[in-house]
């Protein structure tokens, strides 16, 4: 026999704007911290390991200045006079990391053969971010109402029991449905829903 008691979430609603939108934006962060690690491996004239690039990312510019302290042929001289004695210019890799707002999240990016992108869980994570399900057994009720309401409205608007212009009174009424935009019916409406 099912336990009528066990709770299911319900998926309420999914934002696909919002989930393209934070997809964008992750892949343009990803596009800027390779920008930092071409720079880093441009001035540090080496290729650098996904290990060694996670540390420059993670670290920025404490990292890569302690790399470069390594091959200072005035060790108890000032970064400055060794940087300038080399005729180093840190101007590109410092603009590079300017671009890069904030730390770098390793739990939506990932460095791997060499490139960062977007990790599978980061993906994930970000596609959960945009759906609202329901959290309580009292929600699914809540929703299950809405819907079968929605349906029966929505048939009586079909059948032209209800006359189109109720339809606001309705909805004022009935707050667990809605009028979604570009629709000519009813159906539940999630941010009331997720409240309750």
């Amino acid at each position: 026999m099912k336990n009528a008691n066990k709770f299911e979430p319900i998926l309420l609603h999914t934002n696909e704007n919002g989930i393209t939108s934070a997809i964008k934006n992750a892949e343009g962060l990803a596009s800027n911290w390779n920008n930092v690690l071409k720079e880093a491996e441009k001035l540090l004239k080496k290729k650098l390991t996904d290990e060694g690039k996670i540390e420059i990312l993670e670290d920025r510019m404490d990292e890569v200045m302690a790399q470069l302290r390594s091959g200072f042929q005035f060790k108890n001289a000032s970064d400055d006079f060794n940087i300038q004695s080399l005729g180093i210019d840190l101007t590109p890799i410092k603009e590079a990391f300017k671009r890069c707002k904030g730390k770098f999240d390793n739990n939506i990016l990932e460095v791997k053969d060499g490139l960062v992108s977007i990790s599978k869980e980061g993906r994930t994570q970000i596609e959960n971010s945009g759906r609202v399900y329901t959290k309580s057994i009292r929600q699914n009720d809540v929703y299950q109402m809405a819907k079968k309401l929605s349906e029966n409205l929505n048939e009586a608007l079909e059948k032209k029991i209800i006359h189109k212009l109720d339809k606001p009174n309705l909805e004022r009424t009935f707050r667990i449905i809605t009028q979604p935009m570009g629709a000519n019916g009813f159906a539940p409406d999630f941010e009331v829903i997720s409240r309750i």
